[in-house]
């Protein structure tokens, strides 16, 4: 059901706005976070000594005419990534100009781009990117335990992506996880119910919905989706609010005693937002599809959704599992279609051609959709657009993988 092109349209929809937003934010904002990811903590003074190592190694291992190195001695330098990759990209089209064949232009761009390779690897890395790259990871190492039957493998990548994933951005860029955390829960509740009515739909009559017919039901419902997911969390911050200015009671002499009385209230209330919140956890996935298929209101939605929860607690983990089990077995089967329709393609259309236009077509692996960055240096205007199509292209299938896990989801 997920595999079917509409369902596909609506995935990638919403993949092409998440990705849109992120890579937007991150060219807004300084990058902060370190190439260890987002669990690794943010970008540090000892970070910045590995990058300027890496890239005064670059030059002195890849420019030998000290014309074209930066002034004074290496110790003195003051390097900046995208300065070092220009002054590396000029001495690899100086080199390649003087080269006597194909072999040795070949040679000289394999080289630069594992250099090119090593510096981005130790660059600060932006919010968007390295909360994105954990999340394929996380969803990698769930699959690869599934198949391998790895339980804690899954249990410590499910940990990872919904608990300490989402600590990490708030302790250390809590405007984006703020920010962007909004965008995405819009884009994936008005995104999610358009799937979601699909799927009510063709469960309950037999009707396939066109792409068309689940917008338009997701664009009538808009507010009604993108509240339901959001209003469980108002109400817990209210609570929470309410708690904190109750403690402000115990800083003024004598009213202290009347907030250690209310203490037991705060204590309800404090039960009350953690009710709301640990329900939320473990029934949020059922926001969405209470409005697309009972077509209810936000607080009706999360009545049913937590009565669901508190009635059926054991149904729910049972379909948990059967949903991951599934999703593992999914995602490999469409990711392997992936791999081949990319490799078999650039194997076939570069047979009869030795243009470097084609020199990131291909080379990607079951565990790595992005492949290699084999971003050529091309000579000519033309050839620099075709490896923009070639690429652009390539990048659709990537994403259709992802619009499929969307599309399962929900």
């Amino acid at each position: 059901m997920a595999l079917q092109p509409p369902r596909l349209v609506i995935g990638l929809l919403m993949v092409t706005a998440l990705v849109t937003a992120g890579r937007v934010w991150d060219a807004a904002t300084t990058p902060t976070y370190t190439p260890r990811g987002v669990l690794g903590g943010a970008w540090t003074v000892d970070d910045q000594v590995v990058l300027e190592r890496v890239q005064r190694d670059a030059i002195l291992s890849r420019i030998d005419d000290p014309a074209a190195r930066p002034p004074g001695e290496p110790d003195t330098w003051l390097l900046r990534p995208d300065e070092t990759i220009d002054r590396l990209e000029a001495h690899v089209r100086a080199r390649r100009a003087s080269a006597p064949d194909v072999e040795d232009i070949a040679a000289e761009d394999a080289a630069y781009l594992a250099t090119v390779a090593r510096i981005r690897a130790a660059m600060p890395q932006g919010s968007f990117a390295s909360t994105s790259r954990h999340v394929i990871e996380r969803l990698h190492r769930i699959t690869q335990g599934v198949l391998f039957l790895h339980v804690d493998d899954v249990f410590e990548a499910t940990t990872d992506l919904f608990v300490r994933l989402p600590r990490a951005l708030w302790r250390t860029t809590p405007m984006f996880a703020a920010v962007y955390g909004l965008i995405a829960l819009l884009i994936l509740a008005i995104g999610g119910g358009a799937l979601s009515r699909m799927a009510a739909c063709d469960f309950a009559g037999q009707e396939r919905l066109r792409v068309r017919q689940a917008i338009d039901f997701a664009a009538g419902a808009a507010m009604r989706l993108a509240l339901a997911p959001i209003l469980p969390l108002v109400f817990a911050g209210l609570l929470v609010l309410l708690i904190t200015l109750l403690g402000l009671l115990t800083t003024v002499p004598w009213l202290n005693v009347i907030g250690g009385i209310l203490y037991g209230f705060a204590l309800v209330l404090g039960f009350l937002a953690t009710f709301l919140l640990l329900l939320y956890a473990t029934g949020f996935v059922l926001l969405g599809p209470a409005v697309a298929c009972e077509n209810c209101d936000p607080i009706d939605a999360l009545q049913r959704s937590y009565a669901y929860v508190l009635r059926r607690p054991l149904h729910l983990v049972a379909y948990g599992i059967v949903a991951i089990i599934g999703l593992a077995v999914g995602y490999v089967i469409v990711s392997l279609f992936a791999v081949v329709t990319l490799d078999l393609t650039a194997l076939a259309f570069e047979r009869l051609t030795q243009t470097r236009a084609l020199a990131g077509a291909g080379g990607v692996r079951l565990w790595d959709l992005g492949g290699v960055d084999a971003t050529p240096l091309p000579t000519s205007t033309s050839e620099t657009a075709t490896a923009f199509f070639i690429d652009f292209w390539q990048t659709v299938v990537v994403c259709l993988v992802a619009a499929y896990v969307f599309a399962y989801f929900f």
